[in-house]
């Protein structure tokens, strides 16, 4: 089995997720986003793999290869919903469509950059998990910043091309101006996190 189980994590999510909306819509309990209304009406939160030249061209347009969790995703589909209660909801998006935050987003790439928070050590920034601080990235790493997700007036999903691990994964951030960034060692880390936390706002919905 590979080290970014894909098949399994975003089969059981979609087959999850799915039934979740159909019972809250069938209960008419809230009311969606249109991102949500779109996997209701595909009954699916993903989408077949994109065009096979789509990868090699984003790594030319970045300047540099993507991590192996993220090409692995993008092999087993082009995008995916990500629904949104407790936070705005949004898509992954395809390859071709991904680019530098600063090139995608230029006027909240300034908001961002103007803030700047300076001497975090290794020791705080390195800290991974529920014991990580929200307040705690840098934004020295604006410009490497790449935004994954479709738009939202205050948080994006990023990989941060500054951070690399020994074994090639890009460091993977949930960003919001109001509440700071969660981030993750890998794209994975991020989306298995992604996938309970949304799952558990829906389930308490119907609780």
């Amino acid at each position: 089995m590979s080290e970014f189980d894909w098949s399994t994590l975003l089969r059981s999510w979609e087959i999850e997720l799915i039934e979740l909306l159909n019972q809250i819509e069938r209960l008419d309990l809230i009311e969606f986003e249109a991102l949500e209304l779109e996997a209701i009406r595909k009954q699916r939160l993903g989408n077949t793999p994109g065009p096979c030249d789509a990868i090699g061209e984003l790594e030319a347009r970045l300047g540099y290869s993507l991590s192996p969790s993220i090409t692995s995703f993008f092999n087993f589909t082009a995008e995916w919903i990500l629904p949104g209660i407790g936070k705005h909801a949004a898509k992954v998006l395809p390859a071709e469509e991904i680019d530098y935050f600063w090139r995608k987003y230029p006027a909240q790439y300034s908001e961002f950059e103007s803030n700047p928070r300076e001497g975090i050590s290794d020791k705080r920034y390195f800290q991974y998990g529920a014991e990580q601080d929200p307040e705690v990235f840098r934004t020295e790493y604006a410009r490497d910043l790449v935004v994954i997700t479709t738009d939202s007036p205050t948080s994006f999903y990023f990989l941060n091309g500054a951070v690399r691990s020994a074994d090639g994964e890009l460091e993977a951030w949930y960003f919001s101006f109001h509440g700071g960034a969660q981030r993750f060692r890998t794209f994975f880390e991020l989306m298995k996190s992604e996938r309970y936390r949304i799952s558990r706002s829906y389930r308490e919905i119907l609780d």
